[in-house]
This record gives structure tokens, C-alpha cells and sequence, in this order.
């Protein structure tokens, strides 16, 4: 299975045609030769909720907030989800 890395691209301006590509290290662009050795840091944490119930839609400590993507995971049988609140509706898919 692949890993995949997400940039978290702050202080820098990209233009259009700028390629992105993890070298093993760090972000270099490789669209664009004048910006090479572009380091970027940051990191993708989403918030988890270890409950038997699915979280429901709202603001306390175990649900899940208008735009908020959640991991639970479900103590009764160990299963773990992503959570998102499109709108006030939660949509949930497992992950395998």
C-alpha cells in the first residue's frame, strides 16, 4: 500500500504549473526549477473519538461539528471510521 503525504503549504506562493513532488525528505517543486529545495512542514490530525455510539452532529466532545472530519473508532466491535458533517449530517465510511 502507498503512503501518501499531504502539503501543508503556508508563507509560500505557488503559481499555476508548480508540481509538488515528496523527494523522501521534503516537498521540492518541480514545475517550477527557480524553487527547488522548497522545505514545507505540517501535518494532517484530525481529532478521534473513541465511543460505542456514532457521533452525531454538533458541538460536544463527542460529536461531530458542521464541517469537522472525525476519526472514530467504535468500542463495541473495534471498527474504525472517518466521520464528516456535511451541513449537519454525518456521513461515515469505514476504513479497512
Amino acid at each position: 500500500m502507498t503512503d501518501y503525504m499531504l502539503p501543508i503549504i503556508t508563507g509560500t506562493a505557488l503559481t499555476t504549473g508548480d508540481i509538488l513532488q515528496w523527494n523522501g525528505s521534503a516537498w521540492v517543486n518541480i514545475g517550477n526549477p527557480t524553487l527547488t529545495g522548497l522545505t514545507l512542514s505540517g501535518g494532517f490530525y484530525p481529532r478521534v473519538l473513541n465511543q460505542a455510539d456514532e457521533p452525531a452532529a454538533g458541538t460536544g466532545a463527542t460529536q461531530c461539528d458542521t464541517g469537522e472530519l472525525v476519526v472514530w473508532t467504535d468500542t463495541d466491535d473495534a471498527k474504525c471510521y472517518f466521520c464528516y458533517n456535511h451541513s449537519g449530517t454525518v456521513k461515515t465510511v469505514e476504513l479497512t
